[in-house]
């Protein structure tokens, strides 16, 4: 079983099946969403024909939405099921927050929590958008809560947990709140039992092959609630033994696409990685460091042939866009050696010069280098007339599908 393979076709990296942002979103079930920019491009990446601005236009009008819904953290979800899903996780999320204030020296009780969500509910009634600042202010003066920063997050988890808040429109590249009952209509409440059905058939129909863990990971349930949420859709999954690990593949998977020679620029947080406790099948070990650290913190990475190959960063410039890509180890077929090397491409018509980049099939590529960082112009892997070959069409490819989503 080739797990890579499966993974890029079932999380849509590959032959992406969807044409619009929020079906891709149904279809993942959640994607991790605090740094909103990556989370745009990673619906982006897995979105036929998408851009940014359909992506931004399908999250202010609530066909997306945005709130902290596991582990907790910041999600994209589907409004449809945004509703189920803060039920599933509410007590465990509410639980874990309220150890961090008590932490921190906070106590808030049932009393303050529900004067602050009456609070936030008068101030955002009528479409309002209004930021975490915003919400400090708000608050002041008003008998029985507080504007201290602490005590107004916890009011916020709070507010998101019993479905009171979602994301608003940002203000100045901040993130802000809505009234969710404005931006979503109402829908039909849903038993536990059949909410863990539908958490466990969201992520192994579109996560395949995944293990028990990395389902446990993802959604944030316990163990024991995990594996009976699996139980429920047992008659849809299909096991299998791979280096003494038992994987599982949803019946709704493709076993069959395109993903010969692809290459992605995978954003932060992607779940390609956050998607699965375990992260070997993609990435060895010894690379994890390269791609996120112990803090939690995921980085910008390349994949190539379903492996995690190198890291990559965009800026613009006066030509378009400048990347600078960094391969920390060799991919699948790929022309590039083995060691750390680092270079930055600019996207920009093609030049007449001797260090034009080529692909690994001899063709000069629309990718000047415009400096080398590491290890010295001299020592670049070259073809026989001299030119340079270190990078591969697909990941070309793959810089120029980031330009056109960028529009």
């Amino acid at each position: 079983m080739n797990i890579p393979f499966l993974r890029l076709l079932n999380q849509q990296i590959a032959s992406p099946q969807h044409s619009l942002p929020e079906e891709t979103v149904e279809w993942m079930g959640a994607v991790q969403a605090q740094d909103l920019k990556a989370a745009e491009w990673a619906v982006g990446l897995r979105t036929k024909d998408c851009t940014k601005a359909k992506v931004e236009a399908a999250l202010e009008s609530g066909k997306i939405v945005r709130t902290h819904v596991m582990r907790p953290t910041w999600q994209f979800v589907s409004p449809g099921d945004v509703r189920w899903m803060l039920g599933l996780n509410r007590a465990a999320m509410e639980r874990m927050y309220e150890g961090y204030l008590k932490s921190t020296g906070v106590d808030i009780s049932e009393r303050e929590y529900g004067k602050a969500l009456e609070t936030f509910a008068s101030a955002l009634e009528g479409g309002k958008s209004l930021t975490m600042e915003q919400l400090r202010e708000v608050c002041q003066g008003v008998e029985g809560i507080s504007s201290e920063l602490h005590h107004v997050k916890g009011y916020i988890v709070r507010a998101e947990s019993r479905a009171l808040l979602c994301n608003g429109t940002p203000t100045g590249g901040k993130n802000s709140y809505s009234l969710l009952d404005e931006k979503v209509p109402p829908t039909p409440e849903i038993s536990r039992d059949e909410a863990l059905a539908k958490i466990a058939t969201m992520y192994f129909r579109s996560h395949s092959p995944a293990t028990l863990q990395d389902f446990t990971w993802w959604s944030g349930l316990g163990a024991r609630e995990a594996r009976r949420a699996m139980d429920f859709i047992s008659a849809d999954l299909e096991k299998a033994t791979v280096r003494k690990r038992e994987f599982f593949i949803h019946s709704a998977c493709r076993t069959r696409g395109y993903c010969s020679g692809t290459a992605a620029l995978i954003p932060a947080y992607d779940e390609y990685l956050i998607g699965y406790k375990d992260r070997t099948d993609v990435l060895p070990e010894a690379f994890h460091p390269k791609a996120f650290n112990s803090h939690g913190i995921f980085r910008r990475v390349i994949q190539q042939g379903g492996q995690i190959v190198g890291g990559w960063e965009v800026k613009p410039s006066s030509k378009g866009l400048s990347f600078s890509v960094s391969f920390f180890r060799p991919g699948p077929n790929s022309p590039h050696t083995a060691g750390e090397m680092k270079f930055l491409y600019s996207l920009t018509a093609p030049v007449a010069c001797k260090d034009r980049m080529r692909g690994s099939d001899g063709n000069p590529q629309a990718v000047s280098v415009t400096t080398a960082v590491c290890p010295s112009l001299g020592t670049l892997p070259r073809d026989p007339d001299g030119s340079f070959q270190t990078i591969s069409p697909a990941l070309i490819k793959a810089m120029e599908r980031y330009r056109d989503y960028l529009g």
